[in-house]
Order: structure tokens, then sequence, then C-alpha cells
């Protein structure tokens, strides 16, 4: 079953890879990251998860392209982006993440990695993989998910959810940066991040 799924979804990742490339590693590597993870995904698939091969498959993908891309980051886009969370500092912590690069003109990509410098530390040393995400959560009942039902979980939330989800125990978001990259308040990001937890309890039981 596992080089059917893996053949079949080839094509997953050229599409994730191109709307991941960002210019400064070549395309044809990304690519062969991404099919090293596909084929870890096909082999740990299993139909009795109740989702979708190309939804678990594609967090495999992604998850190792982003590795990949943080690995080689180069220089000159580290020194933009230490410019950039100076210049932010100064700014209005209201704004969104889209007014924010307009205010810079930079791209939100960029705004979005500024507002993380601060925790870059945690995101590029301590949640380089995907299983990793399970400790940063700080609830024991979630902590008892194993990665695998973890994927599973979290494939089945809605966006909101795994944006939240993602944004602050993958990449180290504060409830301040997560208001932004949802403009809204930092009192709605804080129930919102409850709720989508309450669900991962369900989820789980």
């Amino acid at each position: 079953m596992g080089n059917d799924l893996f053949n079949k979804h080839i094509n997953l990742v050229y599409k994730i890879a191109h709307r991941m490339n960002y210019g400064y590693i070549d395309l044809d590597d990304l690519i062969q990251v991404g099919l090293m993870a596909l084929y870890e995904a096909s082999i740990k698939y299993n139909p009795s998860y109740n989702t979708k091969f190309s939804t678990f498959a594609s967090i495999y993908i992604i998850s190792a392209i982003k590795k990949e891309l943080r690995q080689n980051k180069p220089i000159s886009l580290n020194k933009e982006i230490i410019k950039l969370s100076k210049q932010l500092k100064q700014l209005d912590s209201n704004l969104s993440v889209e007014e924010l690069a307009k205010k810079l003109n930079t791209s939100k990509e960029n705004i979005i990695l500024a507002l993380t410098y601060g925790n870059e530390v945690i995101s590029l040393n301590q949640i380089t993989q995907t299983d990793q995400l399970i400790d940063l959560i700080p609830d024991k009942t979630i902590k008892s998910i194993s990665h695998d039902d973890l994927e599973i979980i979290f494939s089945q939330l809605d966006e909101i959810s795994k944006k939240i989800i993602y944004y602050k125990y993958y990449c180290g978001y504060t409830q301040q940066q997560l208001a932004k990259l949802l403009s809204t308040s930092q009192s709605q990001v804080s129930r919102l991040e409850k709720k989508a937890l309450q669900k991962i309890k369900q989820l789980k039981y």
C-alpha cells in the first residue's frame, strides 16, 4: 500500500514545494526533501486514521520543507528580519500583519518572521520536527497523545484552531503576535486557544 500511496501523491510534493519556494533554495532540493517526507508518510499511514492520506502526508511534507528552509536561510535574509524586528517594536502593536507589511514596505511573510524573531531559538532548535509539537503543549491530557494520534487529530481541526495551535506551539507565537496575525484581540485569541485545546481533548476521547 505504501508504494501505491507514494506514487499517486508525488504531485502533492510538487505543489507544496512550489508554494513554499522563496527562491534562496533550489526548487529541486525542496522537492527531494518533500519526496522523502512523502515516503515516510506512506509508510506510517493507516486507513483506520479516518483521514485522507493527502491531509496526513501534507503535515510531513510541509514540516520537512520548513525545516530545510530554516536551516538554509541566507545571512542577508537574517539581517533583514533582525532590522524589521527592531522596527516593529516602534510601531503600534494593534496593527495587523498586512498593515505592518504595507507600512514597512515588505512582505507579510517577512513580518511574520520578524514577529517571531524573539522566539527563533525555540522555533528553530527545539521545534524542528512535528513530533516535538506535543512536548510544548502545557496540558497533561494532551501530552499523553502519541505523535501519530496528534497528527490525525490536528488534521481534523477547523482552520482557525489549526492556526492557533500551530503558530503558538510550533512557531512560538505569543498571544499578542497571534492577535496581529488573525486581526483580532488578545482576549479573543485566548478564548479561541482554550476552545481549540478543548476540541483536541474531545477528538482524543
